[in-house]
């Protein structure tokens, strides 16, 4: 599989969005069903022996929340594999402090000891002969 620049871009992105989806906890809720008194007027609570106590809803959501997850995981692991794939070490360590760790090329250089223009360089030629 091959990526683009734009795909690694959101390599970080696609790290916070599973960090948020594992948030949400799904809970069930009961939903009171009314009916009509007709001599007040107003809504009577009304019980119902067969009513969802919403356990599917939520089922389904924690399900389609845990698939997302999945999904964004294995695109996350197929990319950095491409990024270790990268033949030159030095190229593939800028690649990864800069698409996987987030660092800037400035934070990269001092690491690497390139200057911040030898790093964007760096960057951008691999994009010019990868792409």
């Amino acid at each position: 599989m091959k990526f683009t620049r734009t795909d690694l871009e959101h390599l970080r992105g696609l790290k916070v969005e599973i960090r948020s989806l594992e948030a949400i906890k799904p809970k069930p809720k009961v939903v009171p069903i009314f009916y009509k008194d007709y001599k007040t007027g107003k809504g009577v609570p009304k019980v119902d022996a067969g009513m969802d106590d919403g356990r599917n809803e939520a089922e389904d959501l924690a399900t389609k929340i845990l698939r997302k997850v999945t999904e964004r995981e294995r695109l996350i692991l197929a990319m950095e594999d491409w990024i270790e794939a990268v033949p030159d070490p030095v190229e593939r360590a800028i690649l990864r402090l800069y698409y996987v760790e987030g660092l800037s090329q400035q934070e990269i250089g001092d690491q690497v000891g390139y200057s911040q223009s030898g790093v964007s360089r760096i960057i951008r030629n691999f994009w010019i002969v990868s792409g």
